[in-house]
């Protein structure tokens, strides 16, 4: 509970700040001298001002030119929202990946033919998913990040949550996608080709909407502005751009081996995307209801 100590020695600064690590906390310590060095060294963020010796300027990790102290909050906020967005991509590309995975090896242990062929998979993955996941990583700071709780030592980057949203997104579509193409094939005159071709346009259609799914992990999507990231924005268009012409575009359906869609087949390939949209916001919901509680 001492928050202030005064006529503090080297060997003193070390054992506060031993003490302060030896309870889990993340330890920053700003210095000038030649006698802060050592615990300048020792603190997880030595911070030495720009007025102060080399000697504490070569043990610390951070140097304020302006030796404004404002700076470090300023820091601090940049290091979470950079920390956010690390988690936003890894959780929509893991998703993505987990729910690929599932969705052929269901396919082959229940004998059915593949659902998607490989080419398929890869523009999913390289034209669908790569310019939205690269946009995410650009996605503004949350306006309350500095009001969350700090984040203790060693936290991994892939926590709990994380791990069961990526596991959930990929259950739900990987049982909408398999239930899909089961019903068509059984009940249905549609070629594989066909059948493919809206299970393929269904993948995409996920990834689409589930990247406005990713923008936050601690809020809905109803309580964030979805186009607050333009390149996000233009990915978007142009993932939705890139979906189409895969399907309608001769040279595409060649290497893709799509065919044309009805418009009942889009219906069904909007509602298997809303679908999954509407239970992975259900999934954040419980965890923020659980949280708050």
């Amino acid at each position: 509970n001492i928050k202030v100590f005064a006529r503090v020695e080297p060997r003193h600064k070390i054992r506060i700040v031993s003490a302060w690590q030896e309870l889990g906390e993340v330890v920053a310590m700003t210095g000038d001298g030649i006698n802060d060095a050592p615990a300048l060294k020792k603190a997880d963020i030595g911070i030495a001002l720009g007025a102060g010796t080399e000697v504490a300027k070569e043990a610390s990790d951070l140097v304020l030119i302006s030796d404004n102290f404002g700076v470090i909050v300023s820091a601090v906020e940049e290091g979470r929202g950079i920390v956010d967005n690390m988690r936003k991509v890894m959780t929509y590309l893991l998703s993505g990946s987990f729910t690929e995975t599932i969705l052929i090896g269901m396919g082959v242990i229940l004998g059915l033919p593949l659902p998607v062929s490989a080419a398929q998979i890869l523009w999913v993955n390289l034209i669908e998913d790569g310019l939205p996941n690269t946009a995410l990583a650009f996605e503004p700071k949350e306006k309350d990040i500095m009001c969350q709780k700090s984040y203790v030592r060693n936290l991994p980057l892939l926590n709990n949550e994380m791990k069961v949203l990526i596991f959930i997104i990929g259950v739900i579509t990987d049982l909408l996608l398999l239930g899909t193409f089961f019903i068509f094939l059984k009940l249905s005159d549609y070629s594989e080709a066909h059948i493919r071709t809206i299970i393929f346009a269904g993948l995409a259609i996920d990834s689409v909407f589930n990247i406005f799914c990713c923008k936050s992990l601690r809020k809905n999507i109803w309580e964030i502005n979805i186009f607050s990231n333009r390149f996000l924005t233009f990915a978007w268009i142009a993932s939705i751009i890139a979906l189409i012409s895969g399907i309608y575009l001769p040279p595409l359906q060649y290497l893709l081996r799509t065919v044309p869609l009805s418009a009942f087949d889009w219906l069904v390939v909007l509602g298997l995307g809303l679908a999954g949209l509407v239970l992975i916001e259900f999934t954040k919901w419980v965890f923020i209801v659980k949280k708050a509680t």
